[in-house]
């Protein structure tokens, strides 16, 4: 829904640690934590290249 906070499952904890593969392109961390949600539009998550379901989010800024 608008105005919620994504809330991308999070992944249960392991036996091993997370190992840090070094830095990552913007494409494999929204491959990785965001198209499941902003790909399908579940949960009311603005699509990605819908700029008509962005414009009102942008638009109240980076702090909110």
């Amino acid at each position: 829904m608008e105005g919620e906070e994504c809330k991308a499952p999070v992944a249960a904890a392991s036996a091993a640690p997370a190992v840090a593969s070094g830095p990552r392109s913007g494409a494999d961390v929204y491959t990785a934590a965001c198209s499941a949600c902003h790909g399908t539009g579940a949960a009311g998550a603005p699509k990605l290249g819908d700029a008509g379901a962005w414009a009102p989010r942008i638009a109240k800024g980076t702090d909110t």
